[in-house]
């Protein structure tokens, strides 16, 4: 055979080699699209698929550690019979640690490799192998890990080894590197699906269109749901207020971010009933492991309770204490000023027996002041405990009240109603009356209204009022800030302790509007 073919069958040979490798790394790259979790079943294949091209009976790839405090060392064995395995050491001053610091591959014989570990205080437990590949694996420019080859036998690997080896190490680098950022984003997501999995408070994702992306599990014991019941439902059908609602915890889907402002809403538990909840919102549409927007809610319906109960505390002492006033006003000075009106009866008789014009002038004087202080006292009397409510009822009481008032001030005053019954219980009767008088007052007063009108009507559940005047109206946007000087606050405090709702629509010029509904069945 001439020196041109012996050249030739080399140049062939080396093509093929070359083929091979291609071939290998492109089935590696390829049937990594399966591996997506299992980081030794990848370098199980890269095993497998390395050794068509050399010899890959002890096979060992070792992967530093972020914080490079720790190695990891897979071994995988030619063997069939023998199962991968998998260790874990404090990075030092191993073999595999050497290449990694040095970021250079190594090819070495026995005695290199004994000369080697005399040289830099190697540490090497197990028997020295006969020669030794180790390859340093490479991403972003970074040395992140080692791919070795070890041979305990007769067989000596080769340059040509060396070079095939280095050439799939350089393409798996990037395929090691996506495998281990997806186990690090896998355990993350891990980590925050058990947080919000396990956390009190209830997780909800929204889409840009408010249909439930994503429920958190903490809503089945807080509101009885199980978390697939909601997926792909619209939030709008568990909600009271919808329309409200969505705005206010969707609103502008432009603004990204947090909102941190607190927002209070009713949500439908399973059973029918409304649970109060507080919420926090972080617009995360743009983000892509999220793409939508984030609803944190607590359930606050034993606060809300507990602070109703506390505001019908107050109401209930304030009424009390309206009720004593009166007693006293009707039962002390009413009586005093009744008793002075009976004995200058008797002195007016004696007057006219007497005679005297002057005396007759100052007698009339006080006679017309004692009438005076006892209607007065009799109203005020009135005002501070209607004890029409308790004799006549709500409806009878109102539409009296609004009479007298219609009459005092020259005000059209419109009562409508379409109640039967005289009223409810006396807490229900007695707050509605007290917002009603507000109301009024607010209407006459600041408003300067000449026409109201006040609707009262109730179903088996609520009981409801519809009010307008034509007044001057006010800023409400402004107002409702303060809650105060115009009587809102005291309407609200009230409607609060009854567990009911109010809304208020006012603009300036453009009167006055407010709808109450309070349930019939709240916890008094």
């Amino acid at each position: 055979m001439s020196r041109s073919d012996i050249k030739t069958i080399k140049t062939e040979a080396s093509a093929n080699k070359a083929e091979l490798l291609q071939n290998v790394v492109l089935s590696i790259l390829a049937n990594t699209n399966w591996i997506k979790t299992d980081l030794l079943s990848l370098i199980e294949l890269i095993q497998d698929e390395l050794g068509k091209v050399v010899k890959a009976t002890d096979f060992c790839i070792g992967l530093q550690s972020e914080n490079k405090e720790l190695l990891d060392l897979y071994f995988v064995s030619g063997n069939k019979e023998e199962k991968s395995d998998h260790k874990q050491r404090p990075f030092g001053k191993g073999m595999a640690d050497y290449v990694i610091k040095k970021g250079k591959g190594l090819f070495l014989n026995h005695d290199e490799i004994k000369e080697l570990i005399n040289i830099h205080e190697l540490k090497h437990v197990n028997i020295i192998p006969t020669s030794w590949i180790l390859v340093p694996l490479k991403s972003k420019g970074r040395t992140v890990g080692v791919l070795a080859l070890r041979s305990y036998d007769d067989y000596a690997y080769t340059d040509e080894d060396f070079q095939s080896v280095k050439f799939v190490a350089t393409q798996v680098s990037n395929v090691i590197e996506r495998q281990l950022i997806q186990q690090e984003l896998l355990r993350s997501e891990d980590y925050y699906r058990s947080i919000t999995e396990n956390a009190t408070d209830i997780v909800i994702v929204l889409n840009a269109e408010g249909n439930i992306q994503y429920s958190s599990q903490s809503i089945n014991s807080i509101l009885g749901y199980k978390p697939y019941n909601l997926l792909g439902k619209y939030l709008s059908n568990f909600v009271k207020n919808p329309v409200e609602v969505i705005e206010m915890l969707i609103g502008n889907t432009d603004a990204h971010g947090p909102d941190v402002n607190l927002k209070e809403f009713k949500f439908k538990h399973k059973n029918g009933e409304w649970i109060d909840l507080e919420a926090t919102t972080n617009n995360l549409l743009n983000y892509k492991n999220v793409n939508g927007i984030v609803i944190n809610a607590r359930n606050i319906t034993e606060r809300k309770q507990m602070e109703a109960s506390l505001i019908k505390a107050c109401v209930d002492t304030q009424e009390q204490e309206r009720t004593r006033f009166a007693k006293d006003l009707h039962d002390g000075l009413g009586q005093v000023l009744t008793a002075a009106k009976i004995n200058l009866n008797i002195a007016e008789e004696e007057l006219k027996i007497g005679g005297g014009t002057k005396g007759q002038k100052i007698f009339d004087t006080i006679h017309r002041l004692l009438k005076q202080a006892i209607a007065d006292t009799k109203t005020i009397s009135h005002n501070i405990t209607p004890h029409h409510l308790m004799d006549l009822g709500l409806v009878d009481t109102l539409k009296d009240l609004s009479s007298k008032i219609g009459e005092a001030t020259r005000a059209e005053i419109k009562f409508e109603s379409n109640l039967k019954k005289s009223g409810f219980s006396a807490e229900i009767d007695i707050s509605l009356y007290r917002i009603v008088q507000e109301l009024y007052n607010n209407s006459l007063k600041h408003g300067e209204a000449n026409k109201i009108s006040l609707e009262l009507s109730a179903d088996k559940d609520n009981v409801r009022i519809k009010y307008s005047d034509n007044g001057k109206g006010f800023n409400y946007a402004a107002a409702s800030q303060k809650l105060n000087g115009i009587g809102l606050k005291n309407i609200n405090t009230r409607v609060k302790a009854l567990s009911g709702e109010i809304s208020f629509d006012s603009e300036e010029n453009f009167g006055f509007r407010a709808t109450l509904t309070v349930p019939l069945t709240c916890k008094l």
